[in-house]
């Protein structure tokens, strides 16, 4: 059993039609699941188009029903291909949704309309709400700072809407959402991405578009840290660096050392890593 592309061109229209089929009866399907099972309106787009795909086990079906001879040689080779394709449309599907999303959660570009009032401009954007992010939006807003955040979870944009947080749901790495966030009348950007190559890209795109705007970066590790000094970015946190010394510190004085000489060991190890690592 193989993939025989020819039948694209002999059978186009039956191909086309079977992908489209199967892609559309799988994601009402699993549309209509989501919506019985309590799975939330933003989310349930995503999780239809996620799965709308044929799976892997239809080929193990097709190479069954092949050995036991219950299609014809055309008809196996148009399942073939329908369930291939149906495959390949899924990070279409899925960046469709996501825009749509976008466009539905975030409303209106009020900036075409009129200017940012003064009292809304945001002084602050920050990228991401997970834990590291959560500390630190909350730190600036206990500070009365006007915050923007960029979040990609629809649950965590449902969640921090209803505690009164000023939030944009989409990819922080496109230029237009940065717009409708206010990051041409922002201050500062706070970067809490997961994935490094997102903040290097973000950092890069805000070099590029707001150069006005003081870049501040979650490090992930030496490596991330490195390349973010690189990019020009100096004011930036290794996420578990300041936490393990605090905890050295602590397991320094319950050792016997007296707290200020742990302090002192502290900072004298920190000094001593700057020094040597450039972190």
């Amino acid at each position: 059993m193989s993939l025989n592309l020819g039948v694209l061109y002999t059978h186009l229209l039956w191909v086309a039609a079977s992908v489209v089929i199967l892609v559309v009866i799988k994601m009402l399907t699993l549309y209509l699941l989501a919506r019985l099972y309590g799975i939330r309106s933003s989310e349930r787009m995503q999780f239809a188009s996620v799965l709308s795909q044929g799976g892997e086990f239809a080929f193990v079906l097709f190479s069954t029903a092949s050995s036991q001879r219950l299609f014809q040689g055309d008809q196996m080779a148009l399942l073939l291909v329908t369930v291939t394709l149906s495959m390949m449309t899924t990070p279409l599907l899925m960046k469709g949704i996501d825009k749509w999303l976008s466009r539905r959660l975030n409303g209106p570009e009020e900036n075409d309309e009129k200017p940012w009032v003064e009292d809304d401009k945001p002084q602050v954007i920050v990228v991401g709400f997970g834990r590291f992010g959560q500390v630190i939006a909350r730190l600036l807003m206990a500070n009365k700072m006007r915050i923007t955040v960029l979040e990609r979870d629809i649950g965590a944009v449902n969640l921090m809407r209803k505690y009164g947080y000023k939030v944009y749901y989409g990819d922080a790495t496109q230029v237009e959402l940065l717009r409708s966030a206010g990051a041409e009348a922002a201050e500062s950007i706070v970067m809490t991405c997961n994935e490094p190559e997102d903040t290097m890209k973000l950092v890069a795109l805000c070099q590029q578009h707001f150069p006005h705007l003081h870049i501040l970066a979650r490090a992930r590790g030496r490596v991330e840290a490195h390349e973010l000094l690189q990019a020009g970015v100096t004011q930036f946190s290794r996420e578990t660096f300041s936490s393990a010394l605090e905890l050295g510190r602590k397991t320094l004085v319950s050792l016997g050392m007296h707290p200020h000489q742990a302090q002192r060991a502290q900072l004298h190890f920190v000094g001593w890593i700057c020094e040597c690592c450039g972190s």
